[in-house]
């Protein structure tokens, strides 16, 4: 799901090899008035051996009719017939949901379709060497557009995307709303309703293929079918809303089937539909067997988890005038703890996501920050109090350096204004992104002639008399367009007809949706392809 770009260093997951790490690190002898190390000890390794589990909720699908009277924008289309209230309640990093629509083109006015992937294609092109889309450090573009084959992983040794796509590949477009303009206006409509700023990837899928194997995301993700059917098998996961370092399936990741729990939700999202799936829950798609598969991923650029801001706001609190016990438990006690319950496969609790901020309710927000904030601590504190009691009860001094450091974080006027520095951390990040939306709003048509339906082209001479196929492998063919010139791509029916009458043009100028077969994508890289082998001409 998308991407994420210059971002900063989430708080590390907890390993084994972090836990022993911890081990080693607590203790140090004056490391707390009145509290001797040897409980230090004792509190952190009985912390370190507990488990916390929780529950997965169900999927929940709704039918939708056409929408009336709805403008093309915002959480309101995106989630129609859906209120924004009820996502947030009961499906926001919570359960899937899949919106079945009767009205297909429910998001045709985003004008993102098919018959204009050419053209975006020539804009990312133009667009993603810009240094605004470069990585820091890499130097690298950031906006890139990748293929995917039955796997995580990269596939390269393809001429171009467009011949990787005719040998079966899926093609992945990374931040598409930084050079998009037609995304670029939806995110920001998006950002409007919610505060959180909206970023989208596009997946295109040939017939019968699957592009990623089973994975987890570290964001919801809201799939907007635009095109042709896919069909989507999502499961529980005993990893709970994983931030970015502990999601599962890719190569230097964890084994997803470690974690992979019962099917939550088999179906099929089809033209209009809409598909959300939260964040952690493990999921593949595969691409259905009569036409391509053409959808959107939509997440925010950012959450901000709990674990991410309680790692940039106990240092802040070590530094409120509190007492030395506090200070000093918090250091070696509490601060170990958030990171063992954030590493905890279990504990999506503490990996939440802060509330939605919305700029146009600002005391609102916080308030609603302030209240999840409490409700984090609280559960900690009596998550804390159970799992050390033994300790706590033997230690007099532990249990007095217990009570007032939570009390200092529940009840000292200080906080609200240390949350809120936690959160600004992220203000320069946010930036960047509206500049990348800008960006996409204000970018030019491309001045180079893109492949859609109605072009019209038209066979070479020289390719006339000597075309034809070899289909000798019987998993690939061979499109031979002259003695030293061929193109190899994968045998399906379809693309053998797709081909054969192309070649059985002649001379006769034909438009590209003329050409046998119901991918138009498909149709568009064989014209790409045979224009990159000087074998047609647009007319």
């Amino acid at each position: 799901m998308a991407k994420t770009l210059r971002h900063r260093k989430a708080a590390p997951a907890v390993t084994d090899a972090t836990k022993s790490d911890a081990k080693k690190n607590v203790g140090s002898p004056g490391l707390m008035i009145g509290l001797p190390c040897l409980v230090l000890i004792g509190l952190v390794l009985n912390y370190l051996r507990q488990t916390h589990t929780e529950d997965s909720q169900s999927e929940f699908v709704v039918l939708s009719e056409h929408a009336k009277n709805i403008n093309p924008e915002g959480f309101e289309y995106l989630l129609h017939p859906l209120s924004v209230d009820k996502w947030k309640t009961q499906h926001w990093e919570r359960a899937p949901l899949h919106i079945k629509r009767v009205d297909t083109k429910h998001y045709d006015a985003l004008n993102s379709g098919v018959n204009t992937l050419d053209e975006m294609l020539m804009l990312q092109q133009r667009e993603s060497i810009k240094p605004l889309l470069l990585h820091p450090e890499t130097k690298l573009t950031q906006a890139d557009c990748i293929i995917v084959k039955d796997g995580m992983n990269k596939r390269e040794g393809f001429e171009s995307i467009y011949h990787a796509y005719l040998n079966g590949g899926s093609l992945v477009c990374n931040l598409v709303p930084a050079y998009w303009p037609p995304l670029a206006k939806f995110m920001t409509s998006l950002s409007d309703a919610t505060g959180y700023l909206f970023l989208a990837n596009m997946y295109l899928s040939p017939r019968y293929s699957q592009g990623f194997s089973d994975h987890t995301d570290n964001k919801d993700g809201f799939i907007i079918q635009i095109s042709g059917a896919k069909h989507w098998s999502i499961f529980n996961s005993t990893f709970i809303k994983p931030m970015r370092s502990q999601m599962l399936g890719r190569a230097h990741e964890r084994n997803v089937n470690n974690f992979k729990g019962s099917v939550v939700l088999n179906t099929t999202i089809t033209k209009g539909d809409l598909l959300f799936v939260p964040r952690g829950f493990i999921h593949h798609a595969r691409a259905g067997t009569n036409q391509a598969s053409l959808h959107y991923t939509i997440s925010a650029a950012k959450n901000l988890e709990w674990c991410d801001c309680l790692s940039r706001f106990l240092p802040l609190f070590q530094g409120l005038d509190v007492s030395i016990q506090v200070k000093k438990f918090t250091q070696s006690v509490l601060t170990q703890a958030v990171g063992v319950e954030c590493g905890n496969r279990g504990s999506g609790w503490i990996r939440g996501a802060l509330p939605f901020f919305y700029k146009q309710k600002v005391a609102t927000s916080q308030a609603e920050v302030m209240l999840a904030y409490k409700a984090i601590i609280t559960k900690l504190k009596t998550d804390m109090s159970i799992k050390l009691a033994p300790q706590l009860d033997a230690q007099p001094a532990g249990r007095i350096a217990f009570e007032e450091t939570f009390r200092e974080l529940l009840e000292n006027p200080n906080i609200k204004g240390l949350l809120d520095r936690a959160i600004q951390e992220d203000d320069v990040y946010f930036s960047y992104v509206e500049s990348l939306l800008q960006n996409g709003r204000q970018v030019n048509k491309s001045a180079e002639i893109s492949i859609t339906s109605t072009t019209v082209v038209k066979l070479v001479p020289k390719v006339i008399s000597v075309g034809k196929i070899d289909t000798s492998t019987g998993v690939f063919m061979n499109i031979i367009l002259n003695p030293q010139s061929k193109l190899r791509v994968r045998f399906t029916k379809e693309l053998e007809s797709a081909v054969q009458w192309v070649l059985e043009q002649a001379s006769a100028s034909f438009e590209v949706q003329k050409i046998p077969g119901n991918d138009l994508f498909e149709k568009v890289c064989l014209v790409r392809e045979l224009l990159r082998l000087s074998a047609v001409t647009i007319v």
